[in-house]
C-alpha cells in the first residue's frame, strides 16, 4: 500500500493557523476586566497563557518551516523529473509524443520557478534576522542557504546529464537516419537497374522520382525532429541560466556568512591575546608589589608595634 508523509504538511497549517488564531484574539481585546480574565485562561495551542510571553516561537522558526516544507516538495518533484527523463530518453522508438516534452518542460519551469520562490524566501530571511540582530536567525539561514546550495547543484547536475543524454541521442537517430536514406537509395537504385530491360525509360524515371521523393521525405522529418530538440535544448539552457543566477546569490550570501564567522574568529584571536597579555600585566604588577621596599617598611613598623603592645601589657601586669 502506498502512503504518504503529511507531517510537513500537518505543521506548515497548524503553525498558520496558530498565528491566525492569536491575531484575532488580539484584536478583539479590550480594556474590560472580563476579557481580560478570559485572556489568562491556559490556551496552550495558541500559546496566548501565562508564560506566552517568553515562550513565543520566533518568526524565523516559521520561515525554516515553510522553507523546509518547500524543499521536501521540491526534493519530490525532483524525483518526478529524473523519472520523466528516464522515460523519455529511454523509449524504444523515436515517435516522441509532444505530452510528454510538454509534461518534462512544464515540470522543470516549475522546478525553476520552486528555486526562484526559495531564494527570495532567503532573501526575506535575512532581513528578519538583520532586524532581529540574533545568532540564532543567522544559523538558521546559514543552513538554509546550504540546503538551497546543495538541491540547486543537484538540479544543474540533472539537467546537464538530461541535456548531455539527448544530444547523444540525437546524434545517434540523425546517422542512423542517414544510414536508412542510403540503404533505401541503393535499394531503388538496384531495383531499377534489374527491371530495365523490362520497363525502359519510364521505369527509370519513375524510380528517380520516387527515391527523390522519399529523400525530401526523410529530411524534412529530420528537419523537424531536430529543431523539435532544439526547442527543448533551450529550454533546459534557460532552466539552467535562471538556476545559475539563483546558485550565484546563494553562494555570495553562504560567502557572507564565511565572512562573519571568520570575523568571529578574529575577535575571539585577538580577545585570546589580550587577555594573555593582561595575564602576563598581572603577574608583573605582583611581583613589583612583591618587592616593594614601603610594603616592607610598613609590615616591620607595624610587627614592631604590636611586639611594643604585647611587651607593654605584659610589664603592666607583672608590677
Amino acid at each position: 500500500m502506498v502512503t504518504r508523509n503529511s507531517t510537513s504538511i500537518f505543521i506548515l497549517m497548524r503553525d498558520n493557523a496558530v498565528r491566525h488564531r492569536s491575531f484575532y484574539s488580539d484584536n478583539r481585546v479590550g480594556d474590560d476586566k472580563p476579557l481580560i480574565s478570559r485572556r489568562d485562561s491556559h490556551d496552550t495551542e495558541s500559546g496566548s497563557g501565562p508564560g506566552a510571553q517568553g515562550t513565543a516561537v520566533p518568526e524565523v522558526v516559521h520561515s525554516y518551516e515553510e522553507m523546509q516544507y518547500d524543499f521536501d516538495r521540491i526534493r519530490a518533484k525532483m524525483r518526478e523529473l529524473a523519472q520523466m527523463h528516464d522515460k523519455h530518453l529511454n523509449r524504444p522508438s523515436l515517435d516522441d509524443t509532444v505530452e510528454e516534452e510538454q509534461r518534462i518542460q512544464d515540470a522543470t519551469k516549475q522546478l525553476t520557478d520552486a528555486f526562484g520562490r526559495c531564494h527570495r524566501k532567503l532573501k526575506a530571511l535575512e532581513g528578519q534576522r538583520s532586524a532581529s540582530g540574533s545568532q540564532f536567525g543567522c544559523n538558521i539561514q546559514q543552513a538554509l542557504a546550504r540546503t538551497l546550495q546543495d538541491m540547486s547543484s543537484e538540479f544543474r547536475a540533472s539537467q546537464s546529464g538530461y541535456l548531455r543524454r539527448l544530444k547523444s541521442r540525437e546524434d545517434r537517430s540523425a546517422s542512423s537516419g542517414l544510414s536508412t536514406a542510403a540503404a533505401a537509395a541503393a535499394a531503388a537504385s538496384s531495383s531499377g537497374g534489374g527491371s530495365g530491360g523490362l520497363s525502359g525509360a519510364d521505369d527509370d524515371g519513375l524510380s528517380e522520382f520516387i527515391d527523390r521523393g522519399f529523400a525530401l521525405q526523410l529530411v524534412e522529418d529530420n528537419t523537424a525532429l531536430v529543431q523539435q530538440r532544439e526547442q527543448e535544448i533551450n529550454s533546459v539552457l534557460r532552466s539552467i541560466q535562471e538556476l545559475g543566477e539563483i546558485f550565484t546569490d546563494v553562494a555570495r550570501l553562504v560567502v557572507d556568512q564565511g565572512e562573519v564567522i571568520d570575523r568571529i574568529d578574529y575577535n575571539l584571536d585577538q580577545v585570546e591575546t589580550r587577555v594573555h597579555e593582561g595575564l602576563q600585566q598581572l603577574k608583573k604588577a605582583e611581583k613589583y608589589q612583591k618587592k616593594n621596599r614601603k610594603m616592607l617598611i610598613i609590615l616591620i613598623l607595624a610587627a614592631l608595634v604590636v611586639f611594643f603592645t604585647i611587651l607593654l601589657v605584659f610589664t603592666k601586669f607583672k608590677r
